[in-house]
This record gives structure tokens, C-alpha cells and sequence, in this order.
């Protein structure tokens, strides 16, 4: 290995040092939020987030985890509940039905649902919560989205823009039928 080769890896490491020294300050103050709201298992939260900061987490996705799970705790606290151990899969049904209600997208649901599997893991390999609780994990579907229709004045666009009449004819049959492109390929003037 050459002077050279070994030039990548110093900035790499240089960099990430950097990256870290200035998250340093960010989980500092997320750290100390989670202090002023009590919420219950507010020690094991900060673990949570110092432990995702040392995975070297990017800032928004360490944002993204203190939003759900602060979220979640503090619903957890309205319940009337303030003991970690004490959390069931019914607890996260109910969580999952509070941000329905909100209106939230069902991608958004399911998004802070894998956040807060995340810390639900992070507590079962401290032996705060049983390992049951994951046994069945919540799904929720996620919709299809349907494909969007061209605006005709694109559609008048393209076929403007087509000279050869056969090239047309391609294109206004993929349009009007739907069909996928080898298939109109494999199409002959008989089957027209």
C-alpha cells in the first residue's frame, strides 16, 4: 500500500469525526429535552438516543426517532401508565389508532411504527420489556397508487412531435389500451 492509498481512509475518519462533533451539541439538547418532559422511561429514552447517536445516526433520523418515541411515551403517560415493563402489544394498537385519528397518511403511520419498533427492540435487549411484545408486529397497508393519466395537451405534444406515422400508431395504441411496451411490440398488422 502506497502513501496515497491510505489518503481516503484519514479524510474518511477525519470526516466522521467532524460529523460527530457536531452532532455532539444536537444529542446534547435532544438529551436534555427528553429531561424536562418526565416522561416514564425518560433514562431509557435518552440510552436510546445516545445509543442511536453512537450507531452514528444522521440528524434527521435521529430527530425522526425522538418525535415518535416522545410521541409514544407521552401517549403511554396520558393512559395512565408509567412503568415501561408494563407495555403490551395493546398499548401500541392504541398508539397506532391515536395517530389514525390525527389523520396522519397511512405511510406516515407506518413510518413512525418502525421507529418505535426500533426503541421497543432497544428495551428488550435491556430486559426492560418482554420479548413477546413483538412476537405479531402491527401491518398496516400500504395503498397503491394509481398511475396518473397524461394531460391531453402533453398527449397532443408527443404525437406532434412523432413523424413517422407507424411510430404514431405505436404510441396511440400504447395510450388507449394500456398495454406494455413488448407487448404492443410483438403486435402484428392483423392484430391491429
Amino acid at each position: 500500500m502506497t502513501k496515497t492509498d491510505s489518503i481516503p481512509s484519514v479524510f474518511t475518519k477525519n470526516i466522521e469525526a467532524a460529523n460527530q462533533t457536531a452532532a455532539r451539541p444536537y444529542i446534547d439538547r435532544l438529551v436534555q429535552k427528553i429531561h424536562q418532559m418526565w416522561l416514564p422511561g425518560g433514562d431509557h429514552f435518552k440510552d436510546y438516543m445516545r445509543h442511536k447517536w453512537r450507531m452514528n445516526h444522521k440528524r434527521n433520523t435521529l430527530r425522526a426517532s425522538f418525535a415518535t418515541v416522545s410521541g409514544f411515551l407521552s401517549f403511554y403517560n396520558t393512559s395512565g401508565r408509567r412503568q415501561l415493563q408494563g407495555i403490551v402489544r395493546d398499548d401500541l394498537e392504541s398508539y397506532v389508532e391515536h395517530l389514525q385519528d390525527q389523520g396522519l397518511k397511512v405511510t406516515t403511520v407506518i413510518t413512525q411504527l418502525k421507529n418505535l419498533y426500533a426503541f421497543i427492540r432497544f428495551l428488550i435487549e435491556q430486559d426492560v420489556v418482554d420479548a413477546s411484545i413483538l412476537k405479531r408486529k402491527i401491518k398496516l397497508r400500504e395503498p397503491e397508487f394509481l398511475p396518473r393519466a397524461i394531460v391531453p395537451d402533453d398527449v397532443r405534444k408527443i404525437l406532434g412531435a412523432i413523424e413517422r406515422p407507424r411510430d404514431r400508431a405505436l404510441v396511440l395504441i400504447l395510450l388507449r389500451t394500456g398495454m406494455r411496451i413488448g407487448e404492443v411490440l410483438s403486435l402484428t398488422m392483423n392484430d391491429i
